[in-house]
């Protein structure tokens, strides 16, 4: 994201950036094992944390991405643009006297939806079924903060799959 600009005050943080995806990874027209999703996309987000008091150890959070696809290669398909809203409630506590160790405990989840059909003399399929997917889960962490340095592990169960995959994400 070559562009990100934000603002902060002692009860929020407030982001805008834009940046983009390149077509990396093996990509061949109607191939079912392909690594890359063989276009451009353009993305914009809006970001947005709420600390409610000025420790700002709890934070509510909130993310909402939009993003323009390109052409695929070697087919004349262009996939339809993309909404993805990413939400969160966050807590740290101190693990030592002096807080240079926190912990992290959390839920959130996100919400991805298809908001325009796909494009293209080679879309053979129902483009006006768009993708959608859902999740929730938790997370936790440990932060160091003489070393800035975070560690954080994270579940999310996606539900209510449309036109996608839907499973478990560990991260």
């Amino acid at each position: 994201q070559p562009l990100w600009l934000d603002w902060s005050g002692d009860h929020y943080d407030i982001a805008i950036a834009d940046g983009f995806y390149a077509p990396t990874g093996r990509y061949e027209a109607g191939a079912l094992n392909n690594t890359g999703m063989g276009y451009w996309s353009n993305q914009t987000q809006l970001s947005a944390a709420i600390y409610p008091w000025k420790h700002r150890g709890t934070a509510l959070t909130a993310a909402a991405t939009y993003e323009v696809h390109g052409n695929k290669q070697d087919v004349d398909i262009r996939p339809g643009d993309t909404l993805t809203i990413n939400w969160g409630l966050s807590q740290f506590l101190p693990l030592n006297k002096d807080k240079t160790w926190l912990a992290e405990v959390g839920f959130g989840g996100y919400d991805l939806f298809q908001v325009s059909d796909d494009r293209g003399r080679d879309v053979t399929y129902d483009a006006g079924v768009h993708d959608q997917v859902h999740a929730y889960g938790v997370q936790i962490g440990l932060a160091q903060t003489k070393w800035n340095a975070t560690m954080t592990l994270r579940w999310m169960h996606e539900y209510g799959a449309r036109d996608r995959f839907e499973g478990d994400m560990y991260v």
